[in-house]
């Protein structure tokens, strides 16, 4: 499948999407397209330039919660849960990012766990997959329809973040 799908030629961007596909059926956790062992030509090309959503957070039963806020906006305190994302909602795109996760065997829980931006992370799978599989993401600021601790769901605007910003 592999082969097929890059016969006709391949950006470096899906072939780094089909290379993670093939290599997460592996089902060895340590057997991936590690970002840290890259060349620089092909993390600038591929994702070390990405914005990325301006908060940490993680996959709690299938919801996207924020753990920290990392955006100029405060827009995100801890605990907010994260519905959509410039319109596709979480759901989908826990989905659309799962076949990309890593794990040993079928711990399907640390696939998803492996979906979410932590701090310390320098390389997080979801700021490498979800521009890919998204892209490309709007310049300006993102929508996020969010759910704020003890409130109702609502709309807000937040510009994406750099690597440097979500890492200070």
């Amino acid at each position: 499948r592999l082969e097929a799908r890059l016969a006709n030629g391949a950006t470096l961007a899906t072939a780094w999407l089909a290379i993670a596909e093939l290599t997460s059926t592996i089902r060895c956790g340590h057997t991936f397209p590690n970002p840290s062992n890259q060349r620089a030509a092909v993390a600038q090309a591929v994702f070390a330039r990405t914005p990325r959503v301006p908060f940490h957070f993680r996959w709690i039963d299938g919801r996207m919660i924020v753990t920290r806020d990392v955006s100029a906006e405060g827009a995100f305190p801890r605990g907010t849960e994260v519905l959509a994302i410039n319109g596709t909602p979480a759901a989908t795109i826990l989905a659309r990012l799962l076949p990309y996760g890593r794990a040993d065997g079928g711990n399907v829980a640390k696939r998803v766990a492996s979906l979410a931006p932590q701090p310390g992370e320098r390389w997080s799978a979801f700021d490498v997959y979800y521009p890919l599989v998204f892209a490309p993401p709007p310049s300006g600021a993102w929508r996020f329809r969010v759910r704020r601790p003890g409130a109702r769901a609502r709309e807000v605007a937040a510009a994406p973040a750099t690597a440097a910003q979500r890492a200070a």
